[in-house]
């Protein structure tokens, strides 16, 4: 048995240190290292999911990573990348919503390596359910014109509802999608514009994990010029040289706020509502007139409507006779005879032109222009023309006369 061992002892020396010398090269072409594989991506469990057996889902872990230490033979470690290292943690026994600090667990893709560290060696890892919410839309406005000049007519928005999808805990506070629009004087027509999610007072929700349906609110804002003029109506049937003066009236509203065009605005300078004849008016009436627009305008007066009464001052009334008439304007061959001798006319005026005034230079006038009439008798309007001087005497009342229309006897 000795011999076996001491027999050709030399020799087998030389094979030891020839397999020895052997285990060294190769040890040295591929020796132990340590290697650093950094920012590798934690995922849950069950194969990657984000969502465990109870229904709920891992909230932001997309944005943990990890830094994992391994050891190995150097052909090992460079074998693959570090993206292919699996980090992740086993979220399968949560069943509550809540936030959790949990144990990295690493997968290497191949075999034989020791895993020295990972760090961090937790990673604080948030569940919650995934619900969807419905969400109204507001829409409020700041102008950079404060001159009145213009007035931001009905503001119109599509959608109306916003719909929200992410964690019930975040949902849970979102109240609204809120728009905030800066107009000027040309308004927005056809534009979109961003919206913030915002809780019941008004504040802006943290939004990180929440995502929507759409990303802006298209917004229509027509801004229209305003303008304010005074209403006004037209004194008809006054008396030629009348003083206009002596009579005023009031309007209620007396001014209306128009909303148009600045070129249909310039163009306007009062609203003439109506007329208040002076012939048959009665002193303390109160007469009521519908507003009527230009084209294109609109008001922002609630009802379209103006009422005006009439206001004489110290004037006083007079009864006179009058029997002078003139006929005018008659048809082609025709003579007029006036068959009423005279006419009891009112006289509304001051009252020391009244007592100045000569009944015998009062003359009624009978206008048969635009009139088609033929000979006989006819009931025809008169009118009355008081002496100069007068400016401050006002016929009150309409009044007839009978005229017969007969063939001129000369012809």
């Amino acid at each position: 048995m000795k011999e076996l061992f001491t027999r050709n002892i030399g020799t087998k020396l030389l094979a030891l240190l020839m397999a020895f010398a052997l285990w060294f090269f190769v040890g040295m072409q591929n020796p132990e290292l340590t290697m650093n594989y950094k920012d590798i991506r934690v995922s849950a469990s069950q194969a990657g999911s984000s969502t465990n057996g109870e229904g709920l889902s891992v909230i932001g872990l997309q944005n943990q990573r990890v830094e994992v230490v391994a050891k190995g033979r150097r052909s090992l470690l460079t074998s693959f990348s570090a993206n292919e290292i699996r980090a992740w943690v086993d979220t399968s026994g949560i069943s509550e919503p809540g936030s959790y600090n949990l144990p990295v667990h690493v997968t290497m893709p191949v075999s034989d390596l020791l895993i020295d560290r990972i760090t961090p060696a937790t990673v604080n890892v948030r569940l919650d359910y995934i619900e969807q919410k419905e969400v109204p839309v507001s829409v409020s406005t700041e102008t950079v014109f404060d001159d009145g000049s213009h007035v931001i007519e009905e503001v119109s928005f599509s959608p109306k509802t916003v719909t929200v999808t992410g964690p019930a805990t975040e949902l849970s506070e979102v109240a609204e999608a809120r728009v905030h629009l800066t107009v000027d004087a040309n308004g927005i027509e056809g534009g979109s514009a961003p919206f913030t999610l915002v809780n019941a007072a008004g504040e802006a929700v943290d939004t990180t994990y929440l995502t929507t349906d759409v990303e802006e609110i298209g917004v229509h804002v027509p801004v229209l010029a305003r303008k304010e003029v005074s209403l006004t109506v037209a004194l008809v049937n006054n008396t030629a040289g009348w003083d206009e003066g002596l009579l005023s009236y009031t309007v209620t509203p007396s001014k209306i706020t128009l909303l148009g065009e600045r070129s249909a605005l310039d163009a306007i300078s009062e609203l003439q509502i109506g007329q208040i004849d002076l012939a048959t008016f009665t002193e303390g009436q109160i007469y009521t007139f519908d507003i009527t627009l230009p084209e294109g305008v609109t008001t922002t007066l609630p009802e379209l409507k103006a009422t005006v009464s009439v206001t004489v001052g110290d004037l006083v009334t007079e009864t006179v006779t009058v029997s002078n008439f003139e006929v005018q304007n008659l048809p082609e061959g025709a003579e007029a005879l006036v068959m009423t001798p005279s006419v009891e006319v009112r006289l509304r005026g001051k009252s020391e032109e009244l007592a100045a005034l000569q009944a015998d230079r009062i003359t009624g006038v009978v206008d048969f222009q635009n009139s088609e009439v033929a000979y006989g008798t006819y009931e025809m309007p008169v009118t009355f023309t008081l002496p100069g001087g007068s400016g401050g005497i006002l016929v009150s009342g309409e009044y007839t006369v009978s005229v017969r229309l007969v063939r001129r006897q000369n012809q």
